[in-house]
């Protein structure tokens, strides 16, 4: 008897499409989407169980293995991090990092769609060097994520067939998203092979935080294309190499 195969799609986003940003800058100029696939026949329990392992003989106070790592908030020593000093910061990232490296030596792959926002910018006289995002110009973006969501679809549709499901694991952090992908799933995938999981948090599937944690990779790579590291960012050494974080990742803008 065969036996059926199954795909995990995790799905993570950074940014806010309508907030305010500088034209002159890069802080929060950038929207991310990333999606981490997983076929189940690859078995990652080892590496689950011995980062949930490193993460309880640490001792670092508040940080279990249950716990989410949230890569940017760990990197700028923001909440629930602003207790801990930089050495723990450093190793609770490291071990994100290697965790992913792990993860696609085996075959775990990620995508990302990174949308600069400055494109997208009206000037805003009141605001002074901040510009505004329109209603309209917010609904171009969402297209274009749509358009590269379903190209993503399409382009790898063969593969995507040999699949008897296809989970797609989103927290629903942004209705918006959460009905875009839906949308672009359902449409574009046999409906009998998907199945949607929204309730879901970041602390019960590991590789969600892979997905945070490519969100995280593409804004320090878009920052440091331009040295434009904030000083906070700055104090902490953060390794970059594609090959540390996911092998098998490539970067997709949409502009």
């Amino acid at each position: 008897m065969t036996r059926n195969r199954e795909l995990s799609i995790f799905i993570d986003e950074s940014g806010e499409l309508s907030a305010p940003c500088r034209l002159n800058s890069c802080k929060d100029a950038f929207y991310v989407v990333s999606l981490v696939f997983h076929d189940q026949d690859v078995d990652i329990s080892s590496l689950v169980d011995d980062l949930n392992y490193e993460l309880d003989i640490m001792k670092i106070p508040g940080i279990s293995k249950n716990h989410a790592l949230h890569s940017y908030n760990l990197i700028r020593g923001e909440r629930p991090y602003e207790s801990l000093d930089i050495r723990e910061r450093h190793k609770l990232f490291n071990k994100a990092v290697d965790f992913a490296g792990s993860c696609a030596r085996i075959g775990v792959a990620g995508k990302m769609c990174v949308v600069d926002r400055r494109h997208y910018c009206e000037p805003d006289s009141a605001r002074g060097v901040n510009c505004r995002i329109s209603e309209s110009r917010r609904q171009a973006m969402e297209a274009k994520i749509h358009n590269w969501l379903d190209d993503l679809i399409l382009d790898n549709r063969d593969d995507l067939c040999t699949f008897d499901t296809i989970k797609v694991y989103y927290d629903n952090g942004q209705k918006w998203l959460g009905d875009l992908i839906h949308e672009s799933f359902s449409r574009n995938v046999v409906e009998d092979e998907l199945v949607f999981k929204e309730k879901v948090s970041p602390s019960q599937y590991k590789l969600f935080q892979v997905a945070d944690l490519l969100c995280t990779y593409s804004l320090l790579c878009k920052k440091r294309a331009v040295s434009d590291y904030t000083k906070m960012t700055c104090g902490f050494s953060i390794p970059l190499s594609k090959s540390r974080i996911m092998a098998t990742t490539e970067t997709e803008e949409t502009l």
